[in-house]
């Protein structure tokens, strides 16, 4: 007589489950919008992130979340180049950015010949320059990174763009301390005796 009435039941729970679970999804849906993001790069990553926060990975090449209404900053980033836009989420609407990859990259490598030098390391690895391109508005501007474990480090990196002809002040220069190499306890330096 149990075994009569359990089978019914157990699909009675699971259609009411189910059920709960579509009505969740739409009251959710009609308070948020939805961000469809496409790049013409299939190895692009994109991120997403509110208020210049931590930016949050949402897909390869393309992807669809669904987000609280607000302004967004969306990028796509392959290697060192990278796009940023920002994006304004409506509740109920479908938001659709693009990302053309290939002609960012073709635009950054004409114009910079910076980055066919970058990345470079200098002597005893005291200081390594990197860059990163940042494209805004169809422009690119790179983004020099100086890594060093020393002051002296960041001024022979400096001194190094110079002497290529580039004006560190024509570039946003982001500073990273490192820590110093290990010393070699079974070194000998006999300028030291």
């Amino acid at each position: 007589m149990i075994k009569k009435y359990v089978f019914p039941t157990l699909i009675f729970i699971a259609v009411l489950m189910t059920a709960l679970e579509i009505l969740n999804s739409l009251q959710i849906s009609s308070k948020t919008g939805i961000l469809k993001v496409y790049s013409s790069d299939q190895a692009a990553t994109l991120a997403i992130s509110k208020s210049y926060g931590q930016a949050q990975y949402i897909g390869l090449d393309s992807a669809k979340v669904r987000l609280d209404p607000g302004t967004y900053l969306v990028s796509a980033s392959v290697g060192s180049i990278r796009e940023m836009s920002s994006v304004q989420i409506v509740k109920g609407q479908v938001v659709t950015k693009s990302f053309d990859m290939r002609t960012l990259t073709q635009q950054a490598d004409k114009n910079n010949n910076l980055i066919s030098k970058l990345p470079i390391t200098g002597p005893a690895s005291e200081y390594t320059i990197a860059y990163y391109l940042i494209f805004t508005g169809g422009q690119s501007s790179p983004v020099i990174t100086i890594s060093s474990y020393s002051d002296k480090g960041k001024q022979d990196a400096l001194a190094w763009l110079g002497y290529y002809g580039f004006k560190p002040s024509d570039y946003q220069i982001i500073y990273i301390t490192t820590t110093p190499p290990p010393v070699d306890a079974n070194y000998f330096n006999p300028a030291a005796n």
